[in-house]
């Protein structure tokens, strides 16, 4: 039995057990009245503790059935999220985890092309990758900023740099000329997937500062990307250091 019911079925019988009291009783005139005068005076305090009974009752009611918690909060806020058409991926921060593994495992999973928008790109080990995909006919395109570019070129010392790495190996590589940054330090795989975030492709970027990285599948995210790629490689000022192989 329910809080409820037992505080109705409580005031039933006391409010019964009186009246027949009254009735079967044997006194005086004056004795009724005074019994009647108790009996109402008692209706009334019963009347009023029913009525904060319900009260409490009602509002434990609500509690537990209108204001989720815990687990039912969050299935009640999955339903009510907006369906986006886009699925997340995971984030990364460096320094704490090792963002040039992580990202060579993911370059690593192309099939069919990659198309890169990096500020600064040192990283010989993420070359030798876009490199060997590139051989193995997946179409590679990487596009860089020139003050970037000129500071790794001036700073070789004999060494190979990534851009001679990535045009040994037939990739597209072209360079964004005049005052202002190309800033950007993104990518997108196989037309389905895209990082962005912080990192460049440096030992600094990738291993020491702090930075994050953000993989993300959202077709209408690397739709976006894409179309905005697709003005920044076909401007008429770029610096073409490389062409693909089918256009020589």
């Amino acid at each position: 039995m329910d809080l409820g019911q037992f505080v109705v079925n409580a005031g039933d019988y006391v409010f019964g057990r009186g009246v027949r009291a009254t009735a079967n009783a044997s006194m005086t005139g004056v004795e009724q009245q005074k019994r009647r005068v108790v009996n109402k005076r008692v209706q009334r305090a019963l009347m009023i503790v029913m009525g904060i009974m319900t009260l409490a009752f009602m509002a434990r009611t609500i509690k537990h059935t209108d204001v989720p918690s815990g687990l039912a909060r969050a299935a009640v806020a999955a339903t009510q999220a907006p369906a986006t058409g886009s699925r997340p991926g995971h984030i990364d921060y460096a320094p704490g985890a090792d963002l040039e593994a992580e990202e060579l495992a993911v370059l690593g999973k192309s099939r069919r092309s990659i198309d890169v928008a990096m500020y600064a790109f040192t990283d010989t080990q993420i070359a030798g990758l876009l490199a060997n995909k590139a051989r193995q006919g997946v179409k590679v395109r990487v596009y860089r900023d020139a003050d970037q570019y000129s500071q790794e070129e001036s700073r070789a010392n004999g060494r190979a740099t990534t851009s001679a790495i990535l045009e040994a190996a037939g990739v597209e590589v072209r360079v964004k000329t005049g005052r202002e940054l190309m800033h950007l330090k993104s990518y997108v795989v196989d037309g389905s997937f895209i990082r962005t975030g912080s990192a460049n492709w440096s030992r600094a970027g990738l291993e020491d500062q702090d930075n994050d990285v953000f993989y993300i599948q959202s077709p209408e995210t690397v739709k976006d990307f894409s179309a905005e790629f697709e003005d920044v490689w076909n401007r008429s000022d770029n610096v073409v250091l490389s062409a693909s192989r089918e256009s020589r």
